[in-house]
């Protein structure tokens, strides 16, 4: 039976909308191609492998500040200072010739990779790779640890983190300081001659002890003393200093005490 002419333009039509979306389909493949636009992500697939473990890796650990008491001698020489993205800088607390070192060794190094003692990569998964060393950046999390290194292979020691410490009640003046360790009187310092005097009521262990902390602090012409605001206040290094025979020098003598051995208790005598 021949088709009827309803059947025709229905035909017709249909050719007409397929043709038209297959022309359309030609016409964004090419321009894709010719763009490099990607093709579009297939709807309910998985998401490639390598897609997955970009976006899932944790970012490297970043440096954070920190404030490190080099020592020698049994001598405080200063503290260096590690600012991220600044070079680390030494806040001397000594004139002396190993302070002068120290300081020349920072500005020479400030800025640069240093060699850090570290298991480096593994060659297998699953193993703990070989003891060696590996060049840490500035910026780094370890930096702070390849400074510590370095100092020591130089000959200084590095102590822990400078003190937090809030001067809350600062006396106005100081005519001496009557110093007592476990509710026991151990000396006093008098500061109302031409020198500061040291009487001590024994010569046992915490007396002795008093009396070598105070020749540390007494050797330097001018004392120097650090520290950090406590929790929770703005990292900012605190550093008061006064020389010998000024007025300033007995306070300062007894933030020492407060912030490097809070064991001994102060008393003011204004």
């Amino acid at each position: 039976m021949p088709p009827s002419r309803r059947d025709i333009v229905s035909g017709m039509q249909f050719m007409t909308r397929t043709g038209w979306v297959v022309l359309w389909s030609v016409l964004s493949v090419s321009c894709n191609e010719r763009s490099g636009a990607p093709a579009p992500p297939a709807t309910g697939g998985a998401t490639p492998p390598e897609t997955a473990s970009a976006s899932s890796a944790s970012p490297p650990a970043r440096q954070s500040d920190a404030w490190l008491v080099v020592t020698k001698g049994g001598y405080e020489l200063g503290v260096v200072e590690l600012l991220v993205g600044k070079p680390w800088r030494l806040v001397r607390h000594s004139a002396s010739d190993d302070a002068r070192a120290l300081e020349q060794l920072i500005t020479e190094h400030g800025a640069k990779p240093l060699s850090l003692s570290m298991h480096l990569p593994a060659k297998k998964e699953g193993e703990r790779g070989p003891y060696g060393s590996a060049e840490v950046p500035p910026g780094d999390s370890s930096y702070r640890f390849a400074v510590e290194e370095h100092l020591s292979r130089k000959g200084f020691d590095v102590r822990q983190s400078v003190p937090r410490y809030a001067d809350k009640n600062p006396p106005a003046s100081v005519r001496k300081l009557e110093i007592s360790r476990d509710g026991a009187p151990v000396g006093t310092l008098d500061f109302t001659g031409q020198q500061p005097k040291l009487t001590l009521v024994n010569r046992e262990g915490n007396a002795l002890f008093l009396e070598s902390f105070w020749k540390s602090l007494e050797r330097d012409e001018e004392l120097f003393v650090s520290y950090l605001p406590p929790e929770g206040g703005k990292d900012a290094l605190v550093t008061a200093s006064a020389k010998k025979g000024s007025a300033d020098y007995p306070k300062v003598v007894r933030l020492a005490f407060a912030v490097r051995y809070p064991a001994y208790a102060v008393v003011v005598v204004p």
